[in-house]
């Protein structure tokens, strides 16, 4: 799946505004955090790695703790939340 086909296909599930930074893509959704990674092969952008996570939780390399949970799809994502 393209970088901007994701984009909007998760702005219409969530029905708000997608950010970005850097190479991230998230939308803060229902107190999570649903982002995916952008990579560019072949000179096309293209989407992985989705993942949720509530706001407030944070990934401590330091004790092996990795908040969230990576899914296939964005569909995966948004119903893990509902």
């Amino acid at each position: 799946m393209t970088t901007a086909n994701a984009e909007k296909k998760l702005a219409k599930l969530t029905g708000e505004k997608v950010l970005r930074d850097g190479r991230t893509s998230y939308v803060i959704y229902k107190g999570h955090v649903v982002s995916f990674g952008n990579q560019r092969n072949n000179g096309e952008e293209t989407a992985s790695m989705f993942h949720t996570r509530r706001v407030n939780d944070h990934s401590d390399p330091m004790t092996d703790y990795f908040a969230g949970t990576f899914h296939k799809n964005l569909n995966q994502a948004i119903r893990f939340i509902d």
